[in-house]
């Protein structure tokens, strides 16, 4: 009886452990896990960006044209991307502005309203200004 019960222990210790790869730090599934990137141009014309990001769920890397949106005063808005219940351990792509432009572009990358990562890059004459993102949920 006493083996029957250490076991019937051990099975009920086991069964209620998560390993490690399932939850972020704070303690939130990946599969709650929301991801927000926040794109900023200092560029006063009409700016536009092109991002790459790699899909997990379909295993391949998608391109998108993002043109900035500007407020009566000029003023460039934020381009923000929600990725709400993400689910993937990995966030990684880049974006670059496809014309020389001195314009500073920049980039903040959240996990469930936490920033992680910031990357800020302006271009010259001769070069696009590109800004990167590569995060490893943990």
């Amino acid at each position: 009886m006493r083996h029957l019960i250490l076991l019937l222990a051990t099975i009920l210790f086991f069964s209620c452990v998560t390993t490690q790869n399932e939850f972020e730090d704070d303690g939130i599934p990946l599969s709650q896990t929301d991801v927000r990137l926040e794109f900023y141009t200092n560029e006063p014309n009409a700016d536009e960006i092109k991002l790459t990001y790699y899909d997990n769920a379909n295993n391949i890397d998608v391109t998108e044209i993002i043109t900035f949106e500007y407020d009566t005063n000029g003023d460039a808005l934020p381009h923000i991307i929600y990725w709400n219940d993400y689910g993937y351990k990995y966030v990684r792509g880049e974006a670059f502005r496809n014309s020389p432009s001195s314009a500073e572009l920049m980039l903040k990358l959240f996990v469930n309203d936490r920033l992680v990562q910031e990357d800020s890059k302006a271009g010259t004459s001769s070069s696009y200004a590109r800004v990167t993102f590569d995060y490893t949920i943990k």
